[in-house]
């Protein structure tokens, strides 16, 4: 069944009235402030109480600031995630200059080389005894040895299977210095 669109007066192949372009430019028009049916009134609610700035109706910003200062707000002090300025515990507790001078005497002692493949690139220090089994050989240099990443990605979520391999490689090690 063909018709003729209303607005445009071109052939349209279906029970419409109208054809897509001009329906869509007529939903764009006919949805502008007034026709709109989420319209209230398009007056300001007042003005932000922290700049003064005016502020108009939102449907996101159900507040008294304008969007600057609301942003302000959600920083520091004002996010609901504000622990107190702690900064968070990266190096299992420990201060950053103490695990790096372990991690470094750890990657010194395996002569900067991945002990399983002999990589020197992309460099890792796995502990061998996970810290959920004993946490007081965190800092422990014997419990340590260095794998490139992809050495140390085939030991995810499997790392108690390679605590014997890896102490054989340390104690093979010791012997042969």
């Amino acid at each position: 069944m063909k018709n003729k669109c209303i607005i445009c007066k071109k052939e349209i192949d279906s029970r419409a009235k109208k054809c897509r372009n001009c329906y869509s430019l007529f939903m764009k028009q006919s949805r502008l402030g007034k026709n709109n049916p989420c319209w209230r009134g398009g007056k300001s609610i007042g003005f932000c109480r922290d700049c003064g700035q005016k502020i108009h109706r939102s449907t996101q910003q159900n507040t008294q600031r304008c969007r600057k200062c609301y942003e302000k707000t959600k920083q520091g002090k004002g996010n609901p995630n504000w622990k107190g300025g702690k900064r968070r515990k990266r190096f299992y507790g420990f201060d950053e200059s103490i695990y790096m001078e372990w991690r470094n005497e750890v990657l010194a002692r395996d002569n900067y080389t991945c002990q399983v493949c002999k990589s020197r690139n992309n460099l890792n220090v796995h502990h061998i005894i996970p810290n959920r089994i004993d946490s007081s050989k965190i800092l422990d240099i014997n419990n340590a040895i260095t794998l490139c990443e992809k050495c140390h990605e085939q030991t995810y979520f499997k790392e108690t299977k390679f605590i014997f391999k890896f102490l054989g490689i340390l104690k093979n090690k010791c012997k042969n210095s």
